[in-house]
């Protein structure tokens, strides 16, 4: 998969540059402003750094303690396989860079992503909610449609957070469509997965960060 995922990416790539056209493209970057790209630069170098100590803080609260520097090259290798594969996927290459580091189980791994990517989420509603609030008169209607995603998210996220609500419904799929040979994984992934994860009140800290990295 290390190898088909780039090429999916690379594909992509090319098919967003033929689409946009490389003329415009040259032309955007001729009135660039060398001032805002330093700012921006600095600021991508903050924000990196932010977002390092910020998955390593979960990744504590999990038990797993890897030093700065290994998290630093780790988080840049998943960058990289996030921007070149839909949606992102690939930035879960981050997991089994942690589980070689580790030995523990992928499922557990994974979820420090995980709960990285819902902080973020719970954080762009919140200020997708702020800024709707102050464009509703422009908008008509678009507070309340943020507003009902955002409490269906939510929902999901307190519904699936909870191990005996999931497996009700997950049951379902690990009964009719999880062939035979990998139910033993995927039920010992489960628990696994469920295990790792920390309480709300000890993630107080990474959603302060998570703030603060998308206010940057």
């Amino acid at each position: 998969y290390k190898k088909i995922l780039p090429i999916i990416g690379i594909i992509i790539f090319v098919y967003l540059i033929y689409k946009v056209g490389i003329s415009n493209i040259i032309n955007s970057f001729k009135t660039i402003k060398l001032g805002y790209l330093l700012i921006a630069m600095v600021l991508a170098f903050i924000v990196m750094i932010l977002l390092t100590f910020k998955w390593g803080v979960i990744l504590k609260k999990q038990n797993i303690h890897l030093g700065f520097w290994y998290l630093q090259k780790t988080y840049l290798i998943g960058l990289f396989y996030g921007f070149i594969t839909p949606a992102r996927a690939g930035s879960l290459i981050r997991a089994t860079c942690i589980r070689e580091k580790t030995n523990k189980p992928i499922a557990e791994c994974t979820s420090s992503i995980i709960l990285e990517r819902i902080l973020d989420l719970f954080v762009i509603f919140i200020l997708s909610v702020t800024g709707a609030a102050l464009l509703t008169e422009f908008i008509k209607g678009i507070l309340s449609k943020i507003a009902l995603a955002f409490i269906i998210f939510i929902v999901f996220v307190l519904f699936f957070i909870g191990k005996k609500r999931s497996r009700f419904v997950l049951r379902l799929v690990y009964k009719f469509l999880v062939p035979e040979k990998f139910k033993k994984i995927a039920s010992s992934s489960f628990h696994s997965f469920y295990k790792s994860l920390p309480s709300l009140r000890k993630l107080a800290y990474p959603l302060l960060l998570t703030f603060i990295v998308w206010i940057l």
